[in-house]
């Protein structure tokens, strides 16, 4: 029997070990799980005896500054922990209230040296030099769309890696902040003191920003704060759930945002999904080219006409 900093120890380790993104623990009928997702697949790593599960739970949710004493209402914090190797992690908590007991979901964060770079991710040789040329315009929308786990993220961090430099002022804000970067500043959406996307974006484009990653447009206020600093002089990157590129557009236009005005600034649209390779994941693009023959098209509607690279 584990004492319950030693359980935590194990699943940490293990996770780390296992190259897990997310771990999920969560309560049965007699006895409770650990789950960790692996390569975008949850995969049971362990069930141990219910007895356990509250002191886990509440050691858990005071590793993060959460109150243990609100169990009725999710909560959402972080924390460091220092592992057996001497390598310090970032995580991210979340816990939501279930029928047979909170369910505490922890996602390890990755670091600047799990980035992959650009010509890794799975872009082929035309799509590169494309996003390349385009990474170097002063301002405009890169945005990549695909479903939840198909890796936009982390091209989007890709993306930042290669642009790093103390010459340029990258700006970031997150909804949380997944990978913390040198030589950029990093913003967190704070709901809880209305620190909103107006409020955050209207102190952004006072800090002369170059370039402005907005972590996901999911709503109306935040495709048009996109919209409206890719038109004022800044270079944007942005991701949003969709299915592909051409329900992205419709997406876009349901938030309100006017056609004409999003054709303005919008540099490049991408979809992307992951695919499993022998050795490694890699994610497979489809880019739609900004052209003026390609504006003609979705302006008339013409969606099946549209030509990927």
């Amino acid at each position: 029997m584990h004492n319950i900093e030693e359980l935590i120890f194990i699943i940490m380790n293990t996770a780390v070990k296992e190259n897990s993104s997310d771990i999920h623990i969560e309560a049965l009928q007699k006895e409770f799980r650990v789950r960790f997702r692996i390569e975008g697949i949850l995969k049971l790593y362990n069930k141990y005896p219910s007895q356990l599960f509250d002191s886990l739970i509440s050691s858990l949710k005071i590793l993060a500054n959460l109150n243990i004493a609100e169990k009725r209402l999710p909560q959402d914090g972080s924390f460091s922990y220092i592992l057996s190797t001497g390598k310090l992690i970032h995580a991210r908590i979340s816990s939501c209230p279930c029928i047979l007991g909170e369910k505490i979901v922890i996602r390890i964060l990755s670091n600047c040296n799990d980035i992959r770079p650009l010509d890794t991710i799975g872009l082929s040789k035309t799509q590169l030099k494309i996003l390349r040329t385009y990474m170097k315009l002063p301002q405009g929308l890169i945005l990549f769309t695909g479903s939840t786990g198909s890796g936009k993220t982390h091209t989007l961090y890709s993306m930042l890696k290669e642009l790093l430099s103390p010459k340029i002022n990258i700006m970031t804000l997150e909804d949380p902040i997944e990978i913390i970067l040198e030589d950029t500043c990093q913003v967190t959406l704070t709901p809880a003191i209305k620190l909103d996307f107006k409020k955050i974006l209207k102190s952004f484009l006072r800090q002369d920003p170059d370039i402005i990653m907005l972590g996901e447009i999911r709503d109306e206020e935040s495709a048009k704060a996109a919209i409206s600093a890719a038109q004022t002089g800044h270079l944007v990157l942005s991701s949003m759930h969709a299915r592909d590129n051409i329900q992205a557009i419709l997406r876009l236009v349901s938030f309100n945002i006017n056609i004409h005005d999003l054709l303005s600034c919008l540099l490049l649209l991408s979809s992307q999904t992951l695919i499993n390779l022998k050795e490694k994941r890699s994610a497979v693009f489809n880019f739609i080219n900004m052209t003026s023959d390609t504006q003609t098209k979705i302006l008339k509607q013409d969606y099946n006409q549209l030509q990927c690279v």
